[in-house]
């Protein structure tokens, strides 16, 4: 794996404003969610290098694999268009255990990196930004006809948190590379 080459994208949900009626407040709802707005990139990704595409989530108990698969059938039936349907088979969206391969641990730097980054630390109420900062160069810019980022290679999740309140304790993020 040293020195494999890779890109890497990171989908940050801001949940604090989350409404009390929304299905979002449940964790299966608010990971799920997060998980199609990946499988909409890396799907993107995998038609920008001519390839199928083929996801694994590390096995949890708020991910129902099966469901899920369900839902992303539905998405590609219906034509999403954020899906790059010629490369999206449901069929190789698959679980796999934690520890069993050594490559999920660069997801796991790229989710930590992103997670600290916008995340205070409990205790001293700092954003460490310099994982993201040491890993930006191999996020994913996105598509040659719209490369950018902010959507596909760290991303937002509203992505108004781009603008407003969000940007006035994170103003770092301005100074991302948009491509």
């Amino acid at each position: 794996m040293k020195g494999a080459p890779w890109t890497g994208m990171s989908i940050a949900t801001y949940t604090t404003k989350i409404q009390e009626t929304s299905k979002l407040r449940e964790p299966r709802s608010q990971y799920n969610y997060a998980a199609r707005y990946q499988v909409e990139r890396v799907s993107e990704y995998a038609s920008s290098i001519g390839e199928q595409a083929t996801l694994y989530f590390e096995r949890r108990r708020n991910f129902d694999l099966n469901n899920f698969r369900s839902h992303m059938q539905l998405l590609l039936d219906r034509n999403a268009p954020r899906i790059a349907p010629n490369t999206l088979s449901t069929s190789r969206i698959l679980e796999m255990a934690k520890g069993l391969d050594e490559t999920f641990r660069i997801p796991d730097a790229i989710a930590h990196a992103g997670y600290r980054a916008v995340e205070p630390h409990r205790q001293c109420g700092r954003y460490e930004r310099s994982y993201v900062e040491a890993l930006v160069e191999k996020l994913w810019r996105g598509p040659t006809r719209r490369k950018n980022i902010r959507e596909w290679g760290f991303v937002l999740m509203p992505a108004s948190l781009w603008g407003g309140e969000f940007m006035g304790d994170h103003p770092w993020l301005n100074e991302l590379p948009r491509t």
